[in-house]
């Protein structure tokens, strides 16, 4: 899809914007684009500014969808999601592997500074996260050869959240029997296999869940923490320390002893832990408590990140719909006696962008909807949604001989080679000419319908561009398959080793 990607690039108001973003960090407003379009303009945008993007979205669905998009438009190992949940309750019950994987992985990609882009609903923005430090810290590579201290490698998988289990199953899990180290990563589909000649690594290997048999041989590894929640034993004290003031502040603005008693009694329940070093099963509800100045993901961002902020006004509404939310389910915690006052749970949007001085890109359909918003560029886009052609070529044709007419670039999106080379041969049987760009970097021209090797949720027109894009969905009534991302791997800014000293 490189090929698409610069034909939507040689439109000269997309030119424009990606000019403003080298050389200003204002904000632009554009409008008129929506749905396949604007993760076709992000990736034209993280393409042509050679920066990382932050494409941020109302809600998780909406993020997901984008996301499914730009699979088909960029490198799997630029394009990260960061699933969060809008609802409090789904965020407090135990989150997937897959899901904390993919968190963790979109982590780690920021702190590389590289180009690419990590999709984010505005719930991930106001998660409180551990500062980048200590994250860094926790990123560990092993090496083949090197010596490392294996009761420190233990505390540090303990500290990543990974729990101790006689055999490794799922993920998030390790196990050390004799010179072995079993580890599971949640980022990664099989565990590895750590073998160590007293203190050196003899041996990497991924292995078998169920046949415990190895598998290929590597050099090294890099270890991701298992969770966003990171403690160090220096980091308990003064969490016991906020808790307890905390818990005194709280029963001081209550008069019933019998409350009184429940609370003391539940919240020591919690401290006794905390006091040994063991996180309770709902520490989310005193995340606010963990960090003296918790990070957010713009802290893990690179300082040139471009934020694209799809429907700002939805994004808003979300934002003040979670605030909401969160001071009632403290309201009702406190009710509860399950919790102490004035505990943050998560970021505040408004404080967040405020702070930030990346460039910035809003995304909306109608610019009327962005109310007081100050920009200092608007670029406005006409936009159609595709008709459905529901398999029936002589609509299509008619369509098509409109589109020669006006010297449109037509693209027919097909998901394989051999798919396109099918629907090639059915648009020939009706007389219509096209043909198969079979090279990725290959630009579709004017005048001639193409086939593009891969898919969108939906297609458009852009009609003053005379650029018209058709999926699989349009033309055939056809759902469009979720593109797989493949697997990869990559380096964090600076990772921390485990050298025998």
């Amino acid at each position: 899809m490189k090929g698409l990607k610069q034909l939507i690039y040689d439109q000269k108001e997309i030119r424009d914007i990606v000019s403003a973003v080298a050389n200003k960090k204002e904000s632009q407003l554009v409008t008129g684009l929506s749905g396949s379009a604007r993760a076709l303009f992000a990736s034209v945008i993280e393409n042509a500014t050679k920066r990382p993007v932050l494409l941020i979205t109302h809600n998780l669905y909406h993020a997901q969808k984008l996301y499914d998009d730009l699979l088909s438009l960029m490198d799997s190992d630029r394009l990260f999601l960061y699933p969060a949940d809008e609802l409090i309750s789904s965020e407090l019950s135990v989150s997937s592997p897959e899901l904390r994987g993919q968190r963790v992985e979109a982590l780690n990609f920021l702190l590389t500074k590289r180009p690419g882009i990590v999709v984010v609903p505005v719930s991930g923005l106001r998660k409180l996260l551990p500062p980048v430090s200590l994250w860094e810290k926790y990123n560990l590579r092993l090496v083949q050869g090197e010596e490392i201290e294996p009761e420190q490698l233990k505390e540090s998988l303990v500290t990543m959240g990974y729990s101790m289990s006689g055999m490794v199953n799922t993920p998030g899990e390790f196990s050390v029997r004799g010179g072995i180290i079993d580890v599971y990563p949640i980022t990664e589909e099989y565990p590895i296999r750590i073998e160590l000649f007293d203190t050196e690594i003899d041996s990497l290997r991924y292995f078998d869940v169920e046949t415990q048999r190895s598998q290929n041989k590597i050099e090294e590894f890099q270890i991701l923490p298992a969770t966003e929640i990171l403690l160090e034993a220096a980091y308990f004290p003064d969490i016991v320390k906020r808790l307890e003031k905390g818990l005194s502040d709280t029963l001081s603005n209550m008069k019933n002893p019998e409350d009184k008693e429940t609370l003391v009694s539940n919240i020591e329940t919690d401290l006794e832990l905390l006091r040994s070093g063991i996180k309770p099963d709902l520490f989310f509800k005193y995340i606010g408590l963990a960090y003296p100045d918790p990070a957010s993901l713009f802290d893990y961002a690179a300082e040139n990140t471009v934020l694209v902020l799809d429907e700002f006004a939805r994004i808003q509404e979300t934002d003040e719909g979670l605030e909401r939310e969160e001071a009632e389910w403290q309201t009702e915690t406190l009710s509860r006696l399950e919790t102490v006052r004035d505990v943050q749970l998560g970021h505040h949007f408004h404080d967040l962008m405020e702070e930030n001085r990346s460039p910035k890109i809003y995304l909306t359909l109608f610019q009327k909807t962005q109310g007081s918003l100050r920009v200092s560029k608007t670029t406005n886009f006409v936009y159609k949604q595709m008709q459905q052609f529901h398999g029936q070529m002589s609509v299509l044709q008619t369509e098509v001989a409109s589109w020669h007419k006006n010297n449109y670039a037509v693209v027919i999106l097909a998901p394989t080679l051999e798919r396109a080379e099918k629907m090639q041969q059915t648009l020939a049987d009706y007389d219509m000419e096209s043909v198969v760009l079979k090279r990725e970097e290959d630009v579709p021209k004017y005048g001639v319908i193409q086939f593009v090797i891969g898919s969108f949720q939906n297609g458009f027109e852009l009609p003053l561009s005379k650029v018209a894009i058709i999926s699989e969905t349009e033309l055939f009534n056809k759902q469009v398959k979720k593109a797989k991302k493949t697997s990869k791997t990559f380096e964090c800014g600076t990772n921390s080793k485990l050298f025998r000293t």
